[in-house]
Order: structure tokens, then C-alpha cells, then sequence
């Protein structure tokens, strides 16, 4: 499959290392390519992985299938490639154990070899009743080694005690007029606007005062919530104005319109009234309102179909709830059930019939389209992983 050059010159075909000083040459078969080569975080060899040029097939009874990704080792100390049956010996494949100083969290982790990659089985334990709270597959070479669950939840621990510390907008707003009153200058905002001239709003004292990018004064305002209905009197500012990014390292952090904008974004998260580029625009200021001290909790996003309360997620402001996800169906109206099938497997859509069989399985495409109460939504796989559902613009 797989054949490692050393010397030069290598053959006109020959596929150059980006980390060794030799090359690679795809013997057998011309429709797989070389995708990745890293070197793994734990073991230091070089991984190799093989993928089909033409991942997605059809087989006899036209179902669409993937084919699995093909994975080679090299040492290269004995510059020798290491086929699946040949690594195995290398790695240890028992369970291990670990628990968090205070022993309240128990975590059990067991390599598992597969000739399409070995991966990791993680479950997480309450060591108290040995309730199971996590668990969850991981591909085992890697080039920089993955959080484990342990780690994840002692981070998801503190992540909750500081949240009962953080501030609501209110007490940050009150923080920020304070901090106003006592000091000579601030730089509280720098924008752009459509004719691309630059505007920087400065507080002096009380007094807040909006200059050109020539320094020339254009006027005046008693308050911040003067300035924010001036500025946003059209109704959704984002659209007519861009954060000057030559001052983002000079202006007061988190922005302190943040009351204002982050107002702004839940309504219209809610409302759904935007398409996806324009969240990108509000995005881009609502980036500028983060703080680790601001409860996460002042971000909120809604379902598109019910509206019920979802994890704030910027980079899917259209995303659906699992209740409205299990009424996906297909545009002859049967439901649909969706998963991945996998490590490296891809998506796989099932159709069903009236008692919940199963009709037809199709895992060929990396997205599929389905109607939700007649409104058409995109399933496919998130950037980090797992199934997303979202309402199409």
C-alpha cells in the first residue's frame, strides 16, 4: 500500500515528508492519497494516514457507504513502517484507572486496537455510587494529546464555582460608571462605519465626547445610553458599523455598551429575524463583550423551531433542540434518524417507517437536508465533532 523512499531523487510520483527527509510512494492501489502525517503526541512515531479518493460508495443495493481510513506507523529510528498488526505489540491495551486528589471522580480508560486506528474508550465515574457521568470514544494517535474527561470535568467544576461568583450585566454596567467617574481619559470604543471613516468615542470624566479619526470633536453626549441610541437608532447597528481593529488593543475590555449589545443579541437571537452572515456581524461586537467575570449565563440563544432556552453557541446561532431534532423528516414526510456511525465513519441518515423501522440507510454524504414542522433545516457533523441540526436562512 504503502512503500517508504530514502534516497534522492525520489520518483516523479513520490509524495514528499513534510517532517523526514524522505518520501513516500502509494504502491498498490492509485485511489487512495496520503491526507495526514503528524507525529504522535504519546508514542513519537510518525502516523500516516491513507484516505480513499473517492471516500463514499454505493453498494449492491445502492446504499450509500464510507470507506474507513487506512493507518500506518513509522519508527523513525529504524526508519520501518508499522502496518496495524505490526504496532500492536508496541502498546499497552489493559484498562487503566485514575481518580481526581480528592477521590470524588473515578476515570477508566482502555486503549482499543483497530486496524483503521486505535482509539481510546473514556468513562468517567462518581466514585461515591460509581454513577456513570461520561463517556465517550477518542482516536489514540494524536498530535497533541485530548483533554481527558478527568480534566474536562474538574474544569466543568470550577467553570460552575465561578459562575456563582461572576457578575450579572447590571453589576458590570455599575463597575464600568464607576471606573468612568474616576478616571481622567478612556478610549471606550473605536468603529468603522460604511464610508470606511473611523470614529473613537472617549470618556473624560463624565463627559463623553466622539472624534474623528483626525481627532476633530463631532459631538457630545450626557450618557452612554445617549450615545447607544444615537448610534444604534436604526435598530441594528452591526449592520452599518465594523470595530476598528488597528484600536481593539487600546480600548476598555469588555466594551462598556456591553448592557446594550448583548440585550441586543439575545432579542434577535429569539425573534430569529437575521440570516447567518448578519450573526456573523453581531458576532464580531459581541466578541468584544466577553469577560471572565461576566456570567455566561447574560448570553442566551433559543431553538428556532420552539424557542426553548439552548447553551449560548456563537458559531451556530441557528441550531435545533434534540426535542424538535427527533421530528425530523424527509420531503415525503417520514422521519428520519441520524448518528455517527463512528471514528472516522462519518454521518449515517436512516429513514423510518410508520412502526419505527428501518427502510433505507444512507451514510454516502457528509450533510443532509430534512423538513422540521415544514421548514427546512441541514443536518451534518460539527467542527469538533458530533451531529448538528440547524434552520437554513
Amino acid at each position: 500500500m504503502i512503500k517508504l523512499i530514502e534516497q534522492s531523487p525520489s520518483p516523479p510520483k513520490a509524495i514528499k515528508s513534510k517532517l523526514h527527509a524522505w518520501a513516500y510512494c502509494l504502491t498498490d492501489d492509485k485511489n487512495w492519497q496520503l491526507s495526514q502525517e503528524f507525529v504522535d503526541a504519546s508514542s513519537g512515531l510518525t502516523v500516516l494516514l491513507l484516505q480513499a479518493r473517492r471516500r463514499y460508495r454505493l453498494n449492491e443495493k445502492g446504499e450509500g457507504y464510507s470507506l474507513p481510513n487506512k493507518v500506518f506507523l513509522l519508527d523513525q529510528k529504524s526508519t520501518r513502517l508499522l502496518a496495524p498488526k505490526d504496532w500492536r505489540p508496541r502498546f499497552e491495551y489493559k484498562r487503566k484507572e485514575w481518580q481526581d486528589p480528592k477521590g470524588i471522580f473515578l476515570l477508566q480508560v482502555e486503549r482499543i486496537w483497530s486496524e483503521t486506528g486505535d482509539y481510546y474508550e473514556e468513562k468517567l465515574f462518581k466514585t461515591e455510587n460509581m454513577q456513570l457521568l461520561m463517556q465517550r470514544q477518542r482516536l489514540a494517535f494524536e498530535e497533541k494529546e485530548a483533554e481527558s474527561l478527568l480534566l474536562k470535568q474538574l474544569r466543568k467544576e470550577r467553570s460552575l464555582k465561578n459562575k456563582s461568583q461572576s457578575l450579572s450585566l447590571t453589576e458590570l454596567s455599575q463597575l464600568q460608571a464607576q471606573k468612568m467617574k474616576e478616571s481622567p481619559c478612556l478610549l471606550l470604543l473605536s468603529y468603522v462605519d460604511e464610508e470606511n471613516k473611523i470614529f473613537r468615542l472617549w470618556s473624560k470624566y463624565t463627559a463623553l465626547e466622539l472624534e474623528d479619526e483626525d481627532g476633530q470633536l463631532c459631538q457630545k453626549f450626557d450618557s452612554l445610553e445617549d450615545f447607544w441610541w444615537f448610534w444604534n437608532a436604526a435598530g441594528l447597528f452591526f449592520l452599518y458599523y465594523r470595530p476598528c481593529h488597528h484600536c481593539l488593543d487600546h480600548i476598555e475590555r469588555p466594551l462598556f455598551l456591553c448592557q446594550w449589545i448583548v440585550q441586543l443579541g439575545n432579542q434577535l437571537r429569539q425573534s430569529q429575524n437575521l440570516n447567518s452572515s448578519d450573526y456573523f456581524l453581531l458576532q464580531q461586537w459581541e466578541n468584544l463583550c466577553f469577560d471572565p467575570s461576566l456570567s455566561s449565563s447574560c448570553f442566551k440563544q433559543f431553538c428556532p423551531i420552539c424557542q426553548q432556552a439552548l447553551p449560548y453557541n456563537p458559531r451556530y446561532p441557528k441550531r435545533i433542540c434534540k426535542n424538535c431534532q427527533a421530528k425530523a423528516q424527509n420531503e415525503a414526510g417520514q422521519s428520519l434518524r441520524f448518528y455517527n456511525q463512528g471514528l472516522n465513519k462519518g454521518l449515517v441518515l436512516e429513514t423510518l417507517g410508520p412502526k419505527g423501522e428501518v427502510l433505507k440507510k444512507d451514510q454516502g454524504r457528509s450533510q443532509y437536508y430534512c423538513y422540521i414542522n415544514k421548514q427546512l433545516c441541514l443536518i451534518h457533523e460539527g467542527r469538533f465533532g458530533g451531529i448538528l441540526l440547524r434552520l437554513v436562512d
